[in-house]
């Protein structure tokens, strides 16, 4: 918001001496992912881990 020094404090009158500014910005994100292949002998120890975390 910008306004002249008093005159834009001013009830009604204010109105014709200051002006509001609005911005809209948009973004974006962005995810990368790696697949990345595991081998391991022990696949139970996996799957005990991850329902146990979930």
């Amino acid at each position: 918001e910008e306004k002249f020094p008093i005159l834009g404090d001013i009830p009604l009158l204010g109105l014709l001496f200051k002006s509001v500014n609005e911005q809209i910005s948009k973004s974006e994100l962005i995810i990368y992912l790696t697949p990345r292949i595991m081998y391991n002998d022990n696949y139970e120890y996996l799957y005990y881990n991850y329902s146990e975390n979930r």
